[in-house]
């Protein structure tokens, strides 16, 4: 979801993908774009919780606020009475589960304008959010370095004031926008309470649906590769399953 423009749904993929390991998967992973070996090598390993709309009023006007002008992605984790919030708040809670990682899978408005920006300020290429304390566990640069390269990635030293690394924006160093720095967030949210490792996946809306839907599939297939294998532990030999 997104930070401010990025609260817009757009893709049929939503904008909460929420993830932990597990031994084993009752649903087989099947998405166009990953390869069928590849799934079913890895399917096994991960249970998926999606939330597939948190805005749906949103979706339904196309834009970034409820309809009752409520930006969702400020009010995370402050006792918000907003219903949305206190229905994904709930759900969480009540699931009781700590997850491997989580995945928003956001778009990137080009008209976008609010909280000090305008519209020369939003990427036209694709980029992610990566929340890790542990700097050895990060694997956002092999997520972007997996896109082919007709996928742009956005290469600005700053990205709404904080600091990109080639398509890559690691928290919590290259944090510096202060609205973010309040982490009232989903991603922030997410990793201060049910996860340690938080993601936010962007890709413009100025590149068509099948591109943008394929990015993320291409982000997540190269995450759940790098998931397992660190939590197969590092010196390539097998542990018990997360």
């Amino acid at each position: 979801m997104p930070r401010h423009r990025r609260w817009r749904p757009r893709s049929p993929l939503g904008p909460d993908l929420r993830w932990r390991a597990r031994r084993r998967n009752r649903r087989r992973l099947r998405s166009p774009g990953v390869s069928e070996t590849r799934s079913r090598t890895l399917a096994p390993w991960f249970q998926f919780a999606v939330l597939p709309c948190v805005n749906p009023s949103g979706f339904e006007l196309g834009t970034l606020e409820t309809a009752d002008g409520a930006d969702l992605n400020r009010l995370f984790g402050i006792g918000s009475p907003q219903p949305e919030i206190v229905s994904v708040e709930s759900w969480l809670r009540q699931l009781q589960q700590r997850s491997v990682a989580t995945f928003d899978l956001h778009e990137i408005s080009p008209d976008y304008r609010g909280e000090g920006f305008v519209e020369s300020d939003n990427p036209h290429a694709c980029y992610l959010y990566e929340i890790q304390s542990d700097r050895a566990r990060r694997i956002g640069r092999a997520l972007i370095n997996a896109l082919p390269p007709s996928f742009e990635v956005c290469r600005w030293p700053f990205i709404y004031k904080d600091c990109n690394d080639e398509g890559v924006v690691s928290y919590p160093e290259a944090c510096k926008n202060a609205i973010y720095a309040q982490q009232t967030t989903f991603d922030a949210y997410l990793n201060a309470r049910f996860t340690s490792h938080s993601f936010t996946l962007e890709t413009p809306m100025g590149w068509p649906l099948e591109k943008r839907v394929q990015a993320h599939l291409i982000w997540l297939g190269a995450a759940m590769s790098r998931l397992r294998a660190i939590n197969e532990g590092r010196d390539g030999r097998q542990n018990s399953r997360p």
